[in-house]
């Protein structure tokens, strides 16, 4: 698309249809879903169950900028064309072997705060509910997050478990708080291992999922764990990067994801939370647009984090995004 477009964007309209809407010339205009939901496709957007332009923002998955990083990632593949239509040619080969374009259809879902860093869409606000439909996964992962992090303030959870199977979320809850070690003895390392999966299980089902409104009691002065005081620094270290997270406070997950990342190495943690404290460094880095800080970062403490799964493709997307932006 990059030869003949100037500027792109892109929403998922359910679990795998990619709608991109394009401008042959100059930026597209800024979307204004509201004014068109007050004419005749609020109507039919409602019969398919989207009545608020919150609910349609929250379908978008990328712009310009994303879309020609994610190109670029993959530069190695050949561009489709009329003399040459890859995509044609191919086709029967990705049927026959199940083959998804999985990463772009992933990126909504994801734990990871990059779309919000990049101003592409955000979660929807505590005022709007999620539409009923089931075919777009992160409404249902956003229905699942408020129930579970009701559960961690002590807030009842029945209405908000329409739609979601209880023990995806009471079991995770149950888990976490089990996980938390007496108070007053010291951790033992299997209970610091215990404990380190289970608060990164539950943070990577709450934080992308919901504004920080609703995470005051689970990551914001979270009222679910007692006796704070005697946690270990390295946990204090991660829940004060979680925090950051939660609060969207760009300025201190930089902060706090360097610190972290500059702890003596601890097991579970070292190998559970490298990786998101990077990605909360670099995903400050692009928020704040100092592209050439990001590449630094990226470079000076990259190479002792390994990263996989959506933290990697988090690292190669904002890599990509600086490289056009120096």
């Amino acid at each position: 698309m990059a030869p003949a477009f100037d500027d792109y964007s892109a929403w998922l309209s359910n679990y795998s249809d990619l709608l991109i809407v394009a401008s042959p010339k100059g930026p597209l205009p800024k979307s204004e879903i509201k004014e068109l939901m007050k004419g005749p496709l609020g109507a039919e957007l409602a019969r398919l169950g989207i009545a608020t332009p919150e609910q349609m923002d929250y379908r978008k998955v990328g712009d310009g900028r994303l879309l020609r990083a994610f190109a670029r990632s993959h530069a190695s593949l050949p561009a489709n064309s009329d003399y040459l239509p890859i995509l044609g040619l191919n086709a029967p080969k990705t049927r026959y072997k199940n083959i998804e374009a999985t990463e772009l259809l992933k990126l909504p879902i994801h734990p990871s705060l990059l779309l919000e860093a990049l101003e592409i869409r955000s979660p929807l606000p505590s005022s709007v509910s999620p539409t009923k439909i089931n075919h777009f996964l992160p409404e249902i992962l956003t229905r699942r997050a408020r129930a579970l992090a009701a559960n961690l303030r002590g807030e009842p959870i029945d209405d908000l478990l329409k739609g979601v199977l209880a023990e995806s979320v009471i079991t995770p809850a149950t888990l976490l708080r089990g996980a938390v070690p007496a108070c007053g003895k010291k951790w033992t390392t299997s209970q610091r291992d215990m404990f380190a999966e289970r608060i990164l299980e539950v943070a990577d089902m709450t934080i992308t999922y919901l504004p920080p409104s609703l995470l005051r009691g689970v990551w914001t002065d979270p009222n679910w764990i007692q006796c704070s005081s005697s946690m270990p620094d390295d946990f204090v270290r991660t829940f004060a990067l979680l925090d950051s997270m939660a609060r969207r406070d760009y300025i201190a997950m930089e902060r706090e994801g360097r610190q972290w990342l500059q702890m003596p190495s601890d097991s579970a943690l070292q190998r559970l939370f490298a990786p998101v404290a990077l990605s909360s460094v670099l995903i400050s880095l692009a928020q704040q647009e100092n592209w050439k800080g990001l590449v630094s970062a990226e470079e000076m403490l990259g190479g002792s984090v390994s990263s996989t799964g959506q933290h990697m493709q988090t690292r190669s997307l904002l890599k990509a995004v600086a490289k056009e932006n120096l």
